[in-house]
Parts: structure tokens; C-alpha cells; sequence
């Protein structure tokens, strides 16, 4: 009887520890955020800055710093650099801009219970995306004609530092078109308004089999006299998929003209996905090239 017993218990012992391995358990894993505007730094995925839609016949050079302050409590410092090339022809435009060529950033303790972040992710520093851009001007605006201009943009996933949440680690494309009308007055003060609207297609990966599609818009109105020009915009990317990735943004920019140089200061506010307020500070310098 004992030995019998003795068999039943090695045989029980042996059925519980063949089940044992094969129970589910409640492993603790650490969910990553989506990659979306929303979760991320204010350099992550920029909602492409609108143009005037007029042919410009001058190499453009521009440098500018950023100040941003997160809704959060965060800060971020940007050093940016932007170039405007005709090719050849004042119909054809290149577009080569780095915002930023660095970052810097610095959390609050708010700021980091926000996005789940540790106490290494405090501070720190990384360079940023490259974003280029072809325009094409399809319409030059005349009398009874308004501009068109036809725009493929791609982003770089060059911005590495995914591990802060600062980037995608994926590239970008934006594909828009921008139509836009001046009227010009006899004025001193105010000799040109120009209207301008962009509509077009955005997309990114967002992980190994998915990309997110959205519709890229914007509105711009700006003033320009002798030794001004003031502009006002409100733009945004309106993703399919909903979770965080509707950002948008207002911004108004005045730039002095003195010569070819060209100072500015901009104010940009962020809604919806954007939860970061933008002021800016930079010089442009204008070199005519086509005659």
C-alpha cells in the first residue's frame, strides 16, 4: 500500500510541475508610447512651415534659435539652419533645412511623470532631422492667374535620440501643393497682401507593418511694405488613426529688410497634439542670383 501511494505521488508531482511552465503569468512590460507628435519632443514630427507660392529669384540663407516651452514644464533650445535654392530657373526650387543642427532640452519633474520618463532624461543634447524640399512653380501668378507650387518634402530619421522620446527613428514625407494670390496697393505702408492656402498628404511609419496617413492643410495671409514683411498662419497634420497625431500650430512671423539681410522674430503656439509654445529669433540673408 505505501509503495502504491508513493507511485501516485511521484506521478502528481510530475503532472503539476509539466503544467507549471505553461500557465500564463503577468510579466510587467513597459508600453511604449505611439509614435505620434503628442508623445514625443517638439522636433519629433515638424507640421511643414507654409510658402508664399511667389518665385523668388535669390539663394535664401538662414540661421535662428528657438525657444520652446513644453505645456509640461520641459524646455528645449534650437539651433537651426534653412536654405533656399533656385535651380537654375526661378520655377524650380530647392529646399535644405535642419531645425535643429542641435537641441537641447530640460525636463521638470512634471514634465517627466508626463511622458514616463526616467531621471537619465532629465537633460541632455542631439542634433536633429534634415527635411528637404523640391518646389515646383506649375503657375506663375500674373493679372488674371494665381500661383500654383507643387512641393515633395521628405525628413530624415537622422534624429536618433528615440530613447528620451525626442524622435522618430523613421523618415517622413509630406507631399502638398500651395496656391496663393498678391494684390498690390499704391501705399507706402502696405504694398502687398498675399493669400496663400495648402492642402496635401503626409505618412510615417509608426512601427514595422503600419504607417500612418494624414491630410496636410494650412492657411497664410501676410503684409509686406518697403522693409517688411508680416505674416500669420495656422497649419496642422490630421492623422487618420487618432492617438496623437492631430497636431497643429498658429504663427506669425515679422521680418525687418534691410538690404539683403533680413532679421525676424516669430511666435508660434501649438494645439491640439502640439503642446509646445515656440519663440523665435534669427537673420536671413538674401543673395540675388537669377536676372
Amino acid at each position: 500500500m505505501d509503495r502504491f501511494c508513493k507511485q501516485i505521488k511521484t506521478v502528481l508531482f510530475t503532472v503539476v510541475f509539466a503544467i507549471i511552465p505553461i500557465v500564463p503569468t503577468k510579466a510587467k512590460v513597459i508600453a511604449e508610447p505611439p509614435m505620434e507628435p503628442a508623445y514625443y519632443g517638439p522636433n519629433a514630427l515638424l507640421v511643414p512651415d507654409m510658402i508664399d507660392g511667389t518665385a523668388d529669384k535669390c539663394i535664401k540663407v538662414e540661421a535662428g534659435y528657438d525657444y520652446i516651452a513644453g505645456y509640461a514644464g520641459d524646455v528645449t533650445h534650437n539651433i537651426n539652419l534653412y536654405t533656399d535654392i533656385p535651380l537654375y530657373t526661378d520655377r524650380v526650387h530647392l529646399r535644405l533645412f535642419v531645425p535643429p543642427v542641435t537641441e537641447f532640452w530640460r525636463h521638470s519633474n512634471n514634465s517627466l511623470f508626463h511622458y514616463n520618463l526616467s531621471e537619465d532624461s532629465r537633460k541632455g543634447n542631439v542634433g536633429g532631422d534634415i527635411y528637404v524640399a523640391t518646389d515646383i512653380h506649375v503657375l506663375k501668378e500674373e493679372y488674371h492667374r494665381i500661383n500654383v507650387v507643387a512641393t515633395a518634402m521628405i525628413k530624415s530619421a537622422s534624429g536618433d535620440d528615440s530613447g528620451h522620446l525626442r524622435y522618430f527613428d523613421v523618415p517622413a514625407y509630406h507631399f502638398y501643393g500651395t496656391i496663393s494670390k498678391t494684390l498690390h496697393f499704391d501705399n507706402r505702408i502696405i504694398s502687398g497682401l498675399n493669400a496663400a492656402a495648402m492642402i496635401g498628404f503626409s505618412c510615417w511609419q509608426i512601427d514595422k507593418h503600419r504607417q500612418n496617413d494624414a491630410v496636410l492643410y494650412g492657411l497664410q495671409l501676410s503684409a509686406h511694405g518697403d522693409h517688411y514683411n508680416l505674416s500669420v498662419n495656422a497649419r496642422g497634420i490630421h492623422g487618420r488613426l487618432h492617438t496623437g497625431d492631430d497636431p497643429a500650430v498658429i504663427k506669425t512671423r515679422l521680418d525687418l529688410k534691410f538690404s539683403n539681410w533680413s532679421p525676424y522674430v516669430a511666435y508660434q503656439h501649438g494645439l491640439n497634439d502640439y503642446p509646445f509654445n515656440f519663440y523665435s529669433v534669427g537673420l536671413l540673408y538674401s543673395i540675388p542670383l537669377i536676372k
